[in-house]
């Protein structure tokens, strides 16, 4: 980076002048950008663990069998079933939010090879049916309601002795009642026949984002690792100038 100007003739007028130029500097606002994407990465995981984890509740045995029995009132059931709709609330919005800002985001690099090549990869998730059915499923919580869910427990013979599970199943049926699915969701819904296992799709879906924006960040030092080492030369210089001056030894006059 270049300097113009005569030489600063103190360190504080160094520290101003370098400031301003971090601040004017064209990686400051373009980092901004890319935190605000691994953010919206992080919320996307963090509502996607949640809800994972509650399925997962509901595979182990003791848990499957209390939400099965109806002998005595325990509250189980009511709790999960509140936690569910929480749960897969947050997950859709966090889709539709993740998807929303990265195509704000994208926008700064209209033309370039980088946006040519995350549209091809962005459009062959969009050709995954859970991709459409998980986006539009956040329209259908808006403007429908609940989603019909289906907690099913079956309980199986195994060698070691009977198994039971509970799952999470969306009622094919009930869900072609809504007329606002777009054409995607619903060749999606309709191959599932009769039942979409939530934890199924809900993985399949997050194993195509992570591959996506694992490919976005790699591109992140291909096409700026000059502009950051410069910035980051700035940021490095002032943490310098602000830390404090060795203080004397003990004794020292």
């Amino acid at each position: 980076m270049s300097e113009t100007g005569p030489r600063p003739s103190s360190q504080g007028e160094r520290l101003r002048e370098l400031m301003t130029l971090a601040s004017e500097h064209p990686m400051k606002q373009r980092e901004k950008e890319w935190n605000g994407i691994h953010l919206m990465c992080r919320v996307f995981e963090e509502n996607l663990a949640d809800l994972l984890t509650l399925l997962d509740w509901a595979l182990k045995e003791e848990n499957a069998i209390e939400l099965m029995q109806n002998v005595r009132p325990t509250g189980v059931r009511e709790k999960f079933f509140f936690r569910l709709v929480r749960y897969n609330h947050n997950f859709v919005a966090s889709v539709g939010s993740l998807v929303d800002h990265t195509r704000r985001f994208m926008q700064d690099y209209e033309g370039s090879q980088f946006l040519a090549e995350y549209t091809n990869l962005k459009d062959g998730l969009i050709a995954e049916g859970c991709a459409n059915f998980l986006k539009d499923l956040r329209n259908y919580m808006l403007h429908k309601g609940v989603p019909p869910f289906v907690i099913t427990t079956r309980i199986r013979n195994t060698p070691l002795g009977q198994l039971t599970r509970s799952r999470v199943l969306f009622n094919v049926a009930e869900l072609l009642d809504w007329d606002k699915w777009s054409s995607g969701s619903k060749r999606f819904i309709r191959a599932a026949e009769t039942e979409i296992d939530l934890r199924d799709t809900v993985s399949a879906y997050a194993d195509l984002v992570r591959k996506l924006y694992r490919w976005l960040f790699e591109q992140h030092e291909k096409l700026h690792g000059p502009e950051i080492r410069e910035y980051n030369s700035l940021l490095s210089e002032i943490n310098s100038l602000l830390l404090p001056l060795p203080r004397p030894p003990f004794g020292s006059p």
